[in-house]
């Protein structure tokens, strides 16, 4: 993997920036855990099209962003650091992998799939949390209730705005939502499995163990 320098017009004015290894190193990353932008964005707090000026060495790369998406793509600093020393070959695929194929040649549009992302079940659990329907969010958002629960059913891509837009209105911080983000048993989860166990409790227990939930009120 070698450094490039590439050429670009900007105003009409050729402009030469150094494409560095962390950059194409990232990108390769990216690709191969199946991470779009969009969802590449929200590690750093930061649009689809920032994550692609950073994969194209429009923008800078901060020793911060790295480590967000490192952590996002699940790689260790040690193995970035071998990747960067040529110990670790990643291979060179094609952008649009990140997405399914719908058949020979083609590959699905985000509108055309349902993928419930982290990010989107973070959203949802945030608004759980504070008690509001999707319709609620929706008016606090100014948008139509459908355009709510197609967020929630992963019908569309996640922008930074969204989130924002969604986290605001759910009366959250991004911190909140980064801090369940970075949660490896969301809340959903321990609530289906509450679920689960409380199917199955005597009446008499279930009882004792309605009590106890009370308190925690």
């Amino acid at each position: 993997m070698e450094e490039k320098i590439i050429e670009f017009k900007k105003r009409g004015k050729i402009k030469r920036l150094k494409l560095t290894k962390e950059a194409i190193a990232l990108k390769r990353l990216r690709i191969i855990k199946k991470i779009t932008r969009a969802a590449a964005g929200t590690a750093i707090e930061a649009s689809e099209r920032t994550i692609e000026r950073l994969e194209n060495g429009r923008a800078q790369l901060s020793e911060s962003r790295i480590k967000k998406l490192l952590r996002r793509y699940k790689v260790s600093h040690e193995e970035f650091k071998n990747i960067l020393e040529g110990k670790i070959i990643l291979p060179d695929m094609a952008a649009h992998t990140v997405h399914k194929r719908i058949g020979k040649g083609n590959y699905k549009r985000r509108f055309d799939t349902k993928k419930i992302t982290k990010e989107v079940r973070v959203l949802k659990c945030l608004r759980e949390m504070k008690g509001l329907s999707q319709s609620d969010v929706a008016s606090l958002c100014g948008c139509h209730r459908k355009s709510i629960g197609h967020i929630e059913n992963g019908r569309v891509y996640l922008t930074e705005k969204r989130i924002r837009m969604y986290v605001k209105a759910c009366s959250a911080t991004m911190d909140d939502y980064f801090d369940l983000l970075e949660q490896d048993i969301l809340r959903d989860e321990v609530i289906k499995e509450c679920l689960e166990i409380l199917k199955t409790i005597e009446a008499d227990k279930l009882k004792a163990v309605s009590a106890l939930l009370v308190n925690f009120k």
